[in-house]
């Protein structure tokens, strides 16, 4: 079976299995994206004060999500867009309503993460931040019930 959302190593639970994650983060996803798996290179601006919202599980500047996967992105050492992506990194960490603004006008940020959703890097990022961010607390909880 093809890994979407989650890494193997987060077969830890004791209670669910990774396919069952998997079928949990697609469910969710349906609801969120209207795709099992969303779309890496997904991108639109949110006029709710989110900013930018991409990938996968519609990673938002506001929640700091968009700053962990482009932070894990660049860690990786991939290169398609990393020269804007780093310039931004200090505007994207940031959270502040200018700095989303900002960056949600700035074309070069955008074609960056559109260029960085078609590597295997960016791809296992946006994994990795879905599974820490979102799966692992669930299961977590789902646990303790």
């Amino acid at each position: 079976m093809k890994q979407y959302l989650i890494r193997a190593d987060m077969e830890t639970s004791r209670t669910f299995t990774h396919t069952d994650q998997l079928k949990a983060m697609a469910v969710v996803n349906i609801f969120e994206t209207g795709r099992p798996f969303g779309e890496y290179a997904a991108l639109v601006v949110l006029n709710d004060g989110a900013g930018i919202s991409y990938g996968i599980s519609q990673f938002t500047h506001r929640s700091g999500s968009l700053a962990a996967v482009v932070t894990r992105y660049l860690e990786s050492g991939a290169t398609p867009g990393r020269a804007v992506l780093i310039d931004a990194m200090p505007l994207l960490r940031s959270t502040s309503a200018p700095a989303i603004r900002s960056a949600s006008a700035n074309a070069r940020i955008k074609n960056a993460l559109k260029a960085a959703a078609v590597t295997p890097q960016m791809r296992a990022s946006q994994h990795s931040v879905a599974g820490d961010l979102y799966l692992a607390p669930a299961v977590k909880a789902c646990e303790g019930s």
